[in-house]
């Protein structure tokens, strides 16, 4: 996938802003996050990351549960009213608490600073990595039903963050 000529790549990965410190390296072990199942393929979950400034974005990686169950899993981009900005194709679940990157199937010029949402819908009940109540500082996070495992422009919730529904997140 080519560069922008507009905005230079990110060279360090953007995670979820209001974390402070906390960054978890499995999830369901003390002090990291949420071993979360999904709970269908009709669920999206997203999480809000601050972009500093101007970039191109390329890809979104996420941190997988504590177990997997071989499902396939699509990554999508969003501005902050929910707008698609950017999808994966779908790809198989990584095994326990691995970082899974999924490429943008066109890369997205990002202009900044922004808020971006980055969401994840799975095909089947899997697990992956949330954001525990604990560490919440401002960032935003929840779920939204959408058609079977179709990322899609949403309206996010009136909730600006429920506890265990951000995934770890971050953008490449």
């Amino acid at each position: 996938m080519p560069n922008s000529t507009t905005n230079p790549p990110i060279e360090i990965r953007l995670r979820p802003s209001g974390l402070g410190s906390w960054w978890p390296t499995a999830a369901s072990s003390t002090g990291s996050g949420t071993n979360k199942q999904a709970a269908n393929d009709t669920t999206l979950y997203y999480v809000s990351i601050v972009v500093p400034g101007s970039c191109f974005i390329s890809g979104i990686s996420y941190l997988a549960g504590a177990t997997s169950t071989g499902s396939t899993v699509k990554a999508s981009l969003h501005s902050l009213d929910g707008t698609l900005l950017g999808v994966s194709a779908a790809t198989t679940t990584p095994t326990a608490s691995t970082v899974l990157n999924l490429p943008l199937t066109t890369g997205y010029d990002l202009t900044g600073p922004a808020i971006v949402l980055v969401a994840l819908t799975f095909a089947t009940t899997d697990k992956f990595c949330a954001i525990p109540a604990y560490v919440h500082n401002g960032s935003y996070a929840g779920s939204v039903t959408v058609v079977a495992n179709t990322p899609a422009t949403f309206t996010p919730s009136s909730t600006k963050f429920t506890a265990d529904m951000g995934p770890v997140a971050f953008l490449t």
